[in-house]
C-alpha cells in the first residue's frame, strides 16, 4: 500500500509506530512480530468495527463549505457538489442557500463560522477575485479567533499564477487533469472523513459550458483597450495566441508591428471567438492584469 498522509487510518498506523514509508513511499511493517500479530485478518476486522462506528457530533453545522469564482459554477454545480452531496457530506454553497431577498454577506459570514472546512476552487478567475480571497482570509479569520478546528483545502481546477502566499501554503489537491478527477475525489473524500464512498460511476465527470453562456465582448474589448499598452498587447498575443501573432506577421504587409491597438484588439477578439478560445482568453487576462480584470469580472460573461 502505497503512503498517504490524506487518509486517517494511514495516519493512525503510522503514529502507533507499526508502519513506516519506505524510500519508494510503499507503507512497510516495523517489526517482524508485528506481521503475526496484526495480520490480514486483524486489519479486516479493525477496519469493519471503525466502519460500523457512528460518526462523531460535530459542532458544525456544515462539513463544507464550498467557495469558487462565477466563471467555475460548471464544474462546482455538475462535479464537485453532487459528488460531496453521495458522500453523505452536509455542504454549503450559494447556489442552494441564498434566496432572492437573503441579506446575503450575512448568510455567508454565518455560512464560513458554521463550517468545519473550506474548499477553495482555485483557477485564474478565483486568483484574480478580491472577493474569493477575502473570504478565505475571512474563514482562517474565524478559525484563529474561536480556535477552532477548522481546515482550508484549495482544489487546483486550472494551473494558476499569482496565488497568495497565504492560500499556497497549504497543500491542495490537483483537479487539473480529467482523467484524474476520480483519484482526487477519492483523495479529497478521504481528508474529509466522508461517511459514504461514491462509487465512480454514480455522477457524470464530463460537466461542459452551458450552451446559454455567451462572452460579452463590448466589455472584453473595454477590458483589453484598457490593461494594454501598444507593446504589452503584441507582447501578449506573441505569449497567448502565436498563431494569430504569425498570420498577422504573414500578411502584407507585416501588420503584427505597426496594426493600432484597436484594431489589434478586433483581431484578437474575432480570433478567439472563430475558435472558442474565449475561456484561454479570459483566464490570460486574470494571470497578467488581475486588479483590471476584477473590474470587470461581473460584466463578461451573459447567461440567458
Amino acid at each position: 500500500m502505497r503512503d498517504n498522509e490524506l487518509d486517517p487510518i494511514i495516519v493512525a498506523l503510522k503514529l502507533s509506530g507499526l508502519v513506516k514509508a519506505n524510500e519508494g513511499g510503499i507503507l512497510i511493517v516495523r517489526n517482524t512480530i508485528y506481521k503475526r500479530v496484526f495480520n490480514k485478518t486483524w486489519i479486516v476486522e479493525a477496519l469493519s468495527e471503525r466502519e460500523q462506528q457512528p460518526r462523531k457530533t460535530s459542532k458544525f453545522l456544515y462539513d463544507v463549505y464550498i467557495s469558487y469564482s462565477n466563471r467555475d459554477r460548471n464544474w462546482v454545480q455538475d462535479y464537485l457538489y453532487p459528488r460531496l452531496k453521495e458522500a453523505g457530506l452536509r455542504v454549503w454553497i450559494d447556489l442552494q442557500e441564498i434566496r432572492a431577498g437573503d441579506a446575503w454577506l450575512s448568510k455567508i459570514n454565518q455560512a464560513v463560522e458554521e463550517s468545519c472546512n473550506m474548499l477553495l476552487v482555485l483557477s485564474p478567475d478565483s486568483a484574480a477575485s478580491r472577493w474569493i480571497l477575502e473570504e478565505s482570509e475571512v474563514f482562517l479569520s474565524s478559525a484563529e479567533e474561536r480556535e477552532q478546528e477548522q481546515r482550508l483545502i484549495p482544489l487546483l481546477l486550472k494551473p494558476t499564477q499569482n496565488v497568495p502566499m497565504f492560500i499556497s501554503s497549504f497543500q491542495w489537491i490537483d483537479f487539473t487533469q480529467e482523467k484524474l478527477w476520480e483519484a482526487r475525489m477519492d483523495e479529497l473524500l478521504s481528508a474529509l472523513d466522508a461517511p459514504v464512498r461514491v462509487k465512480q460511476s454514480d455522477t457524470p465527470i464530463l460537466p461542459v459550458r452551458s450552451s446559454s453562456t455567451k462572452y460579452n465582448t463590448a466589455a472584453i474589448r473595454t477590458l483589453l483597450a484598457e490593461s494594454f499598452e501598444d507593446e504589452d498587447l503584441r507582447a501578449f498575443v506573441f505569449d497567448y495566441f502565436r498563431p494569430l501573432y504569425k498570420q498577422l506577421q504573414l500578411a502584407d504587409p507585416p501588420l503584427n508591428t505597426n496594426l493600432p491597438k484597436s484594431m489589434m484588439i478586433q483581431s484578437l477578439i474575432e480570433y478567439v471567438d472563430d475558435h472558442r478560445l474565449f475561456d484561454q482568453l479570459l483566464d490570460a487576462i486574470a494571470q497578467q492584469k488581475p486588479r483590471h480584470y476584477d473590474r470587470f469580472r461581473s460584466q463578461l460573461e451573459i447567461r440567458e
